[in-house]
């Protein structure tokens, strides 16, 4: 027999018992609790270890951060050289990715400067 914990949390008497009854997703559900980040992530993004190259060799490093959205790969930079259409490389998995550069637009974060510049990417 199993004591409930003192303080609230989810608690499952018999997590196997459970999961021979119930819905794998429903149990999963049960169990994350209160973590929204992991049900709904529209509008949020992941910051990703890939590096930004002004070339496909990876000679000339770009100062970027790249993140990964529902959208795809968004790149925040403050340099303005890229436009709709632009090749542009990251260096990842061992080996550079050719994307195109599918919209461009100012950051728009309270914090940003006005420097700022977000790019949306798209496989080449």
């Amino acid at each position: 027999m199993s004591v409930q914990p003192s303080k609230p949390s989810v608690w499952i008497e018999d997590e196997q018992r459970v999961r021979e009854g119930a819905d794998s997703r429903t149990v999963e559900a049960l169990l994350l609790g209160g973590r929204r980040q992991r049900v709904d992530l529209r509008g949020t993004a992941r910051l990703l270890k890939f590096r930004a190259s002004y070339d496909r060799d990876g000679r000339y490093p770009l100062q970027a951060a790249v993140f990964g959205s529902e959208r795809g790969v968004v790149v925040v930079t403050e340099d303005d050289l890229f436009r709709v259409g632009d090749v542009f490389y990251l260096a990842m998995h061992g080996g550079t990715r050719t994307f195109t550069v599918t919209e461009v637009r100012k950051g728009s974060r309270p914090g940003d400067a006005l420097t700022i510049h977000v790019l949306y990417l798209g496989l080449k």
